[in-house]
């Protein structure tokens, strides 16, 4: 008796890649999000403004990776699907927050330029909050250090428990550090497309950018001269 082989369907290379390429991206930016210190009100702030241009991040990098294998897969198989999968990754995440932008760039149109508008708004008022926040980190973190050096001085604490307890503090520098570098990015950007396209709006959000920028690396430079006080272990 002859058996009926069951049809079951298999993804092609290409497809088959950017799944892998996509769902290890959604497990890194998921790992992120749990364990670690406490935050306080302040740090989750300023995380939960970070998850706009983060998610932003992700999402180009997984558009980027799907295109890149595809093009790979037509130049080299599935060999090159995996090395066009990883490059367009890459591409996709260095411009993922500028998808509007580059959109307004390719098409000009009204519609366009009315999304480029929105966008940036919706990212001035994210880095504002994120402004906001990171001068009140500064502000906890000072009275935090003055706590816990006299803490320190008394012998209550050890240097490695002193350090445990601003080590969140070190977490939310290099979130404002990434932050800032995306500021100046996206306002020198703003600035370029208010002239180009003669739009006052896009000129206002690129001066709130830069305003917001201001007021984050002055509370990064706090922080970082409250960190740098800290016992070495």
């Amino acid at each position: 008796m002859q058996r009926t082989r069951q049809y079951k369907p298999t993804l092609r290379a290409p497809a088959r890649t950017a799944v892998v390429v996509a769902s290890l991206l959604t497990l890194s930016a998921c790992a992120g999000q749990v364990g670690g210190p406490p935050l306080t009100p302040a740090q989750a702030q300023l995380q939960q403004a970070n998850q706009r241009f983060a998610a932003t991040v992700a999402e180009g990098a997984v558009v980027g990776a799907v295109g890149g294998a595809l093009l790979g897969y037509l130049a080299g198989g599935a060999r090159g699907a995996a090395i066009g999968a990883a490059a367009g990754g890459v591409v996709g995440a260095a411009t993922g927050y500028a998808v509007a932008h580059n959109n307004l760039s390719q098409t000009h149109t009204e519609a366009n330029l009315q999304k480029a508008i929105q966008e940036a708004n919706a990212d001035a008022d994210a880095y504002e909050r994120s402004a906001n926040a990171s001068s009140q980190i500064a502000a906890d973190l000072r009275t935090q250090m003055a706590e816990l050096n006299a803490r320190y001085a008394a012998h209550t604490i050890s240097a490695a428990q002193f350090q445990t307890s601003i080590a969140s503090y070190r977490s939310s520098a290099d979130t404002i550090r990434k932050q800032l570098a995306s500021m100046q990015s996206e306002g020198a950007n703003l600035r370029a497309d208010a002239g180009t396209y003669r739009n006052a709006d896009l000129g206002r959000q690129a001066s709130r950018i830069d305003g917001a920028r201001q007021r984050e690396a002055a509370a990064l430079q706090s922080i970082e001269a409250s960190l740098s006080a800290v016992p070495v272990t």
